[in-house]
């Protein structure tokens, strides 16, 4: 079974979180002047690489559901709105963390968002949404504000994630938080093994963050959480086992192994009840 296919076939198995809620696209005349340019067009999950050329991979990784696209046209320009449905909340969150570097909000939306004259993408429940502005002007800000606040005015407030909660707070560099559901995500991070080294089978969320190690040296901090403490012990001697090449192990004992990365830099990796804990890219092994 090729990768794309096996991608396939594991969002659809992913399961709902929540039924799908019909949102309506915005309307001719949403701002005065704008009008619809064609037909919407809408994207299963086995169509989504028709859309996302070298990037649905991720998307389907994290859960994606259903993609609904439209352009809209006037006078001053084109701008298009990509209304992605995830199967959870953390889901959405997760693939939004995943397109941002630094947020950078924009007034006006009544939502997490991030975005400039270019794109503005923005996440509220199970939705991941896209306002993309094609000639890239200033003075169309307003109106790609408008173009996804009708839509995510919609979308009712679901609670914040619980997941960020596995992470200490000491020393954790704001804004570097992220999720990960499987190996595309995790290599964004960091590079383990190759597959599913930590076993997440498309299900299990793990979370990263980089923390001060100095005033001048940072690390990277990896918590997976599986459901019970058998599946976590699995995760962690799998990892043990298939770690990529580069990871030499310099001290093992119950638990616990220790290593210098490819770069020369040490790493912990611990098994904990039903977590399993990385710290990576460290100066030195406290």
């Amino acid at each position: 079974m090729t990768q794309r296919v096996f991608l396939i076939a594991l969002a659809a198995l992913c399961s709902a979180a929540a039924p799908a809620q019909e949102l309506t696209l915005p309307a001719d005349g949403f701002v005065e002047g704008w009008v619809c340019s064609g037909p919407s067009r809408d994207f299963s999950r086995d169509e989504l690489f028709n859309h996302i050329d070298g990037g649905a991979e991720i998307f389907l990784e994290f859960g994606f559901e259903h993609l609904t696209v439209q352009r809209f046209k006037s006078g001053r320009g084109e701008l298009a709105i990509e209304v992605y449905r995830m199967e959870s909340p953390d889901a959405a969150l997760g693939i939004y963390l995943t397109r941002i570097r630094t947020e950078a909000p924009l007034t006006g939306i009544r939502a997490r968002n991030s975005g400039d004259r270019l794109q503005v993408t923005a996440v509220k429940g199970n939705y991941l949404l896209l306002a993309n502005n094609f000639a890239g002007s200033e003075q169309l800000l307003p109106v790609m504000a408008d173009l996804a606040s009708a839509v995510l005015d919609q979308i009712p407030e679901s609670p914040p994630t619980k997941l960020f909660d596995l992470l200490p707070g000491e020393g954790l560099i704001a804004g570097s938080r992220c999720m990960f559901r499987g190996p595309y995500g995790l290599q964004r991070i960091f590079t383990l093994g190759d597959g599913d080294i930590l076993l997440q089978k498309g299900k299990t969320f793990g979370v990263a963050a980089e923390y001060a190690e100095t005033d001048s040296t940072k690390f990277t901090r990896i918590i997976v959480s599986y459901p019970d403490s058998a599946s976590a012990s699995q995760a962690y001697q799998h990892l043990l086992a298939y770690r990529d090449p580069t990871i030499r192990v310099t001290e093992e004992k119950a638990g616990e192994f220790r290593f210098k990365d490819f770069q020369g830099k040490s790493g912990i990796a611990a098994l904990r009840g039903n977590t399993v804990n990385l710290r990576l890219r460290l100066s030195r092994i406290p």
